[in-house]
């Protein structure tokens, strides 16, 4: 928010002002941000304009190239807040993947502390019900009974992030990592030889198929229509 109201005035100059000189587009996310620009030859002048705007209101650009660096998205990719960019596709940032693996893993070590019997099997199904799926789809969402759309805000998950991506085949090497995680482990410690059929059976939700989900909902077509019948202060 701070970050927002901060560089308000930055955001107008470079909508009003630099872009009419320009041809650009511009994006910003809190204190991060990226200029597109068509005509390479351009890009050392604009940068020389953006630092000395910065400058007048009291900032400056990261002097470390891993922060601000130019990018030939047609030879580079370029990342920007968690996403990795392409001409081809739109991809979950290598970092984000691993931090996401990360997770998956101590959720994973901590599987043997779940009290929830010495049936192997049943542990398995309490593992991948109560636990990896779980972390697939966040939170629960509301459903109107009426429209069968989403009602409030959209799924607060990793895969509710991610779900802009374009390149299917990460996920699925993700969710393949998934399985051969848990399987390693339950045979490591419970002798269980798992699979593929028996995460399905296991009622498995992959992210793939949380993907496409998300890609397919709709927000409640109500609740525009809904008024009130609390007064109004």
């Amino acid at each position: 928010m701070l970050a927002n109201l901060y560089l308000h005035e930055f955001d107008c100059w470079v909508l009003n002002d630099l872009s009419k000189k320009y041809s650009l587009r511009y994006v910003r996310y809190a204190d991060d941000f990226v200029i597109l620009l068509k005509e390479k030859e351009l890009i050392p002048l604009v940068h020389q304009k953006v630092a000395q705007k910065l400058q007048d209101i009291k900032l400056e650009l990261h002097t470390d190239e891993s922060k601000t660096k130019y990018v030939d998205i047609a030879k580079d990719f370029l990342e920007f807040v968690g996403f990795q960019f392409t001409l081809e596709h739109i991809k979950v940032k290598p970092a984000n993947i691993l931090r996401f693996q990360q997770r998956i893993i101590e959720k994973i070590n901590k599987e043997q502390s779940y009290k929830t019997g010495e049936n192997f099997e049943r542990r398995f199904s309490f593992f991948i019900k109560y636990v990896i799926n779980k972390k697939v789809t966040g939170r629960g969402e509301k459903i109107c009974d009426v429209c069968g759309g989403v009602l409030g805000e959209r799924v607060k998950s990793w895969m509710g992030f991610f779900m802009v991506i374009t390149d299917i085949q990460q996920i699925r090497e993700l969710d393949k990592w998934i399985r051969k995680g848990v399987s390693k482990h339950f045979y490591k410690n419970y002798k269980l030889r798992l699979k593929k059929s028996d995460f399905k059976n296991a009622g498995l939700i992959t992210l793939e198929q949380e993907y496409y989900r998300l890609r397919k909902r709709k927000a409640c077509s109500c609740e525009k229509f809904n008024c009130s019948s609390s007064p109004i202060n």
